[in-house]
């Protein structure tokens, strides 16, 4: 049987809980492995990490800071769209949810031959 080309694996590399006096953190950050392209996973990596624990976690502490019985959540996780020989893309999910709910949703794309992300940016 021909091996087609190895898949990219995606898996949960850190998660962080908490939840305290009315307010909750939830954290999911995906660790992409077997890219192919070191610099460019190291890269992913970093990027998912740091938006997740600098940034996301940072923010809910400085903003529950001295909270009593507040309402805070959030939450972060990932899901993988595409896995194939051509394409790796993974879509980056945050819920807030405080007196009303925002959804973000990010991605990032992979041309796993040409070893390249794939910018995709919204029309002015």
């Amino acid at each position: 049987m021909p091996v087609i080309g190895e898949l990219v694996k995606v898996v949960t590399f850190t998660e962080f809980k908490k939840s305290d006096q009315g307010t909750n953190i939830d954290l999911k950050t995906p660790h992409v492995s077997g890219l192919g392209d070191g610099t460019l996973q190291d890269s992913l990596n970093q990027k998912y990490l740091a938006e997740n624990k600098k940034k996301l976690y940072q923010d809910f502490e400085k903003e529950t800071k001295g909270y009593k019985n507040g309402h805070l959540s959030v939450e972060s996780g990932y899901e993988v769209r595409t896995n194939n020989d051509q394409i790796l893309s993974l879509g980056r999910y945050k819920v807030t949810t405080q007196a009303s709910a925002a959804e973000e949703m990010t991605y990032d794309t992979v041309d796993k031959k040409n070893h390249v992300l794939i910018i995709i940016t919204k029309p002015v």
